[in-house]
């Protein structure tokens, strides 16, 4: 693929810069990333970016480290590269945690897919959605509402009030029905309020989507958190947020299983 960037016009340090600020930036929302994330966001062939990595890395802006687990090296910003991105945006570091690094770089490869298909769209990534205490779904009754992995907000037509903004939820491994049920819950409740316009659900493992549609096309109970006895219940005389228009059309399933080789050692996926 040819560069944008490199056939902008700009002078040689104008492009350099454009290209560190563009990582800078992607790393400080989103704590790391890896070098293939990189070739995509600046759309860079693999020569183009391995070489603007290494110069990063020189210069002091960015570390590689390894993850157990994680076959690909994790880019991190160093001290001078987080003090650079912070004059770029107001998004404050926060801490890796090591459980969540496969997980968080299969959300950031299909927000970046996603964003490549629609131009023009914006991305907000948990992290910073989580610094702007940003919720949907909560209780009328001061239930907790449900961080997404990621907002992609785009605008299908040159009319903004036509803008759509899509919730990605990142779901690896099996969890309870009750657990999967109550965040189905949340997020039909967000759509049905306007919150978001839709859920789009992404796992490596087919099967566990399958679970979660399954649980989707029942009438998913309302829960709500109870402060008293510290844990979430259902509201058994409370109607299902479960609607056929939700289903059909604001409900997105995307398996992706050609994400578990890269990010995912010694596990059948």
């Amino acid at each position: 693929m040819t560069s944008t960037i490199r056939n902008s016009g700009a002078d040689a340090k104008q492009a350099q810069a454009f290209k560190y600020g563009e990582v800078l930036k992607w790393l400080l929302r989103n704590n790391f990333t890896d070098k293939h994330l990189v070739f995509d966001l600046l759309q860079l062939r693999r020569s183009g970016g391995y070489s603007t990595i290494q110069n990063m890395i020189s210069a002091g802006l960015v570390g590689e480290t390894r993850v157990t687990g994680c076959p690909v090296p994790l880019i991190f910003l160093r001290p001078a590269g987080l003090a650079a991105a912070q004059r770029l945006l107001a998004v404050h570091a926060s801490r890796l945690y090591v459980a969540q690094v496969q997980h968080d770089l299969v959300a950031q490869r299909v927000v970046l897919d996603w964003q490549r298909k629609n131009p023009g769209s914006l991305i907000r990534s948990e992290k910073q959605l989580r610094s702007r205490g940003f919720t949907v779904g909560a209780g009328i009754d001061d239930s907790f509402g449900k961080i997404p992995d990621a907002l992609i907000h785009i605008c299908p037509t040159a009319n903004i009030q036509q803008k759509q903004t899509w919730a990605v939820e990142v779901q690896e491994n099996e969890e309870a029905k009750e657990v999967a049920e109550r965040k189905l819950c949340q997020y039909f409740v967000a759509i049905d309020r306007q919150e978001i316009h839709g859920l789009v659900y992404v796992s490596t493992r087919p099967s566990v989507l399958e679970t979660i549609k399954k649980i989707a096309h029942t009438d998913v109970r309302r829960w709500s958190y109870s402060r008293v006895a510290k844990n979430w219940e259902p509201l058994l005389n409370h109607s299902s947020p479960t609607k056929d228009w939700i289903l059909n059309e604001r409900l997105v399933f995307v398996p992706r299983p050609d994400l578990a080789k890269p990010y995912y050692q010694y596990t059948v996926r």
